[in-house]
């Protein structure tokens, strides 16, 4: 999350000017691609660039899945200059290639100088087009979940499979980085499979780490699942977006993340602590209360976790808990209805505390999704625009319906990002949140803190735990806490 700066804040404030842009491109050294001229720039600025477009990502939180965002950077070809510089084959073109080159868009405004530009898209090339009747050349880049179109495990077959034994978050590292090995000073695993006549070396994508967000994986891990650890078999190829969004976004209820600089990583989906990776905004500049809305058809009342994954077995999972604990007895009685969500892990086992991983998993399953969560559409403006879907955010907004008190109005409610879509021309981004009810974390408190729930702000809510009553709820009816 980046936070703007003296100069860029009030503009974006004052909402009376259309924002301008410019791009950076790695590799092209000491030129920029403007929409207007930029004061103070080092090198060269050659207006060729048109307002850019965005197709913004979403999340599904309860299936872990995703889209890619992508932005379009239109090159004007003023006397040929467009060509020339996406001309890869000529004699001193300014780059090999452009697959996966890395381009930073920058927004400003058009009397703000060259540092005072603030970062609203870090992106990958995925495309490049004539358009405008050959007139301008568009650039498309895509955020860095598109990395995770590949195959894991491609040498893998039914007499020669790929097998891997490790913490949870270390193997999916291992999975986004190609990186297998038990002495890894990262994410090391207990045991992986080598290539001989009855096994087969796993594989991955290879990702560079300068493109994920190591220390922000490594974090979630030490704070949420140390501790978990699993073991899985594969008997042949897998293509990896499908695999991981089945067998750790969605079993494990985490949802994948682009960080402000464009690195990719995932945050589990509890709520965000003052040390955890997750940033947490005040949005102190809502515009506009857009929408809000409650599915009622969007209704679970038991969730059932499976693993010990046997692909010969019929059937090939197995039950690792008591479902009656993660099931509301009394929501069903008072709905009519019984409707089970049902997560079937290839990488849980019972010989690795699966159960107890499994029971933990369903509970918090229970926890996010029996009320029913409340989506919420605000737009603010341009200073919040690396928001980016995923992120978990503070509302604070006096016309939110607040169904746990029976009133209106909210300040800082922890809500999750599921859409980020800005408008580059107008300069504001309409934002689509959930509000899951997370069941609230926190850390034991200093000296300093009282522990009087009634009196503390809302950062010391929202960090420190407090003692609930007997029926697990707050003074103001919110959640109790749950200690780190």
């Amino acid at each position: 999350m980046l936070s703007g700066n003296s100069e860029f804040n009030p503009r974006a404030d004052a909402d009376d000017q259309a924002p301008s842009y410019f791009v950076v491109i790695d590799g092209v050294a000491n030129t920029i691609y403007a929409t207007v001229p930029i004061s103070a720039a080092p090198g060269t600025v050659k207006l060729l660039l048109g307002t850019p477009r965005i197709s913004p990502g979403g999340l599904d939180l309860l299936e872990g899945s995703w889209t890619v965002a992508r932005v379009t950077l239109p090159f004007h070809d003023v006397a040929g200059e467009a060509t020339a510089l996406f001309g890869v084959g000529a004699a001193g073109a300014p780059v090999a290639t452009w697959k996966n080159r890395v381009v930073t868009l920058k927004a400003g405004y058009r009397d703000l100088a060259y540092q005072f530009f603030v970062t609203v898209f870090t992106g990958r090339v995925t495309g490049l087009e004539l358009a405008d009747g050959g007139a301008t050349f568009e650039l498309q880049i895509s955020d860095a979940s598109y990395l995770l179109d590949g195959d894991l495990c491609t040498g893998a077959t039914e007499t020669t499979p790929a097998t891997i034994r490790g913490n949870v978050v270390n193997v999916f590292a291992s999975f986004l980085r190609g990186v297998f090995s038990t002495s890894d000073p990262d994410f090391p695993l207990e045991a992986v499979s080598t290539d001989t006549g009855s096994s087969s070396a796993p594989t991955g994508l290879g990702i560079d780490d300068s493109a994920l967000d190591i220390a922000g994986m490594k974090l979630e891990r030490d704070t949420w699942r140390s501790d978990d650890r699993v073991e899985l078999e594969i008997r042949d190829p897998e293509p990896a977006r499908g695999y991981l969004q089945r067998d750790f976004f969605r079993a494990f209820q985490a949802r994948l993340t682009i960080l402000g600089n464009g690195l990719l990583g995932f945050r589990f989906n509890v709520a965000a602590l003052t040390a955890s990776a997750a940033p947490v905004v005040t949005l102190d500049t809502v515009e506009d209360l857009v929408a809000w809305s409650q599915s009622l058809v969007d209704h679970l009342n038991r969730f059932r976790v499976s693993g010990d994954h046997d692909p010969d077995a019929d059937p090939a999972f197995a039950s690792l808990y008591d479902t009656d604990s993660a099931e509301d007895t009394a929501d069903q009685s008072a709905t009519g209805e019984t409707v089970e969500y049902r997560v079937e892990s290839r990488w849980l086992r019972s010989t690795l505390s699966g159960a107890a991983i499994a029971a933990e998993l369903a509970g918090r399953l229970r926890q996010l999704w029996l009320p029913m969560p409340a989506r919420v559409t605000v737009a603010v403006n341009f200073r919040q625009r690396r928001i980016e879907s995923g992120d978990v955010i503070a509302l604070t907004h006096p016309d939110v319906p607040d169904q746990r008190t029976g009133v209106r109005g909210v300040t800082s409610r922890l809500m999750t990002v599921l859409r980020a879509e800005p408008d580059l021309l107008a300069g504001r981004i309409v934002l689509e949140l959930l509000d899951v009810g997370l069941r609230r974390y926190g850390v034991i408190s200093p000296s300093s803190v009282t522990g009087d729930y009634s009196t503390a702000t809302p950062t010391e809510r929202n960090t420190f735990a407090f003692i609930c009553n007997s029926a697990e709820q707050m003074p103001d009816g919110s959640d109790g806490y749950r200690l780190i």
